[in-house]
């Protein structure tokens, strides 16, 4: 595994966390000071951060574990952080950067590609 992927795998994972723990820190905060946000935002903003940071967490895994999805996932994942200025675009041109210069690796012993 090259060391793009690999440093980005670590950063997927990260980022997963820190979202999901961001979810569940929002959650708490909204349910103190409920007046803040109309109830269309209290009701969807902790579980989008949630979804985000499972999906960032499970890409990060996949990546480890060479799976066949996790590519295509982190470049969802990338997709979607691109609209988080500045980090979560700055981890996104990131992960299409490392994913994008990485060639495809066939698993099939049967694909001749493989070989």
């Amino acid at each position: 595994m090259l060391l793009r992927v690999r440093l980005l795998a670590s950063l997927l994972l990260a980022y997963g966390v820190a979202y999901v723990a961001l979810a569940i820190l929002l959650s708490l905060f909204i349910a103190s000071r409920p007046d803040l946000l109309t109830p269309v935002v209290r009701c969807l903003l902790p579980p989008a951060e949630f979804i985000l940071g499972s999906a960032s967490a499970a890409a990060g895994l996949g990546l480890f574990r060479s799976t066949p999805w996790a590519r295509a996932l982190s470049i969802l994942v990338a997709l979607v952080s691109l609209a988080f200025v500045p980090l979560g675009t700055f981890f996104g041109v990131f992960a299409l950067w490392a994913l994008s210069t990485t060639k495809q690796v066939s698993v099939d012993a049967s694909d001749p590609r493989s070989r």
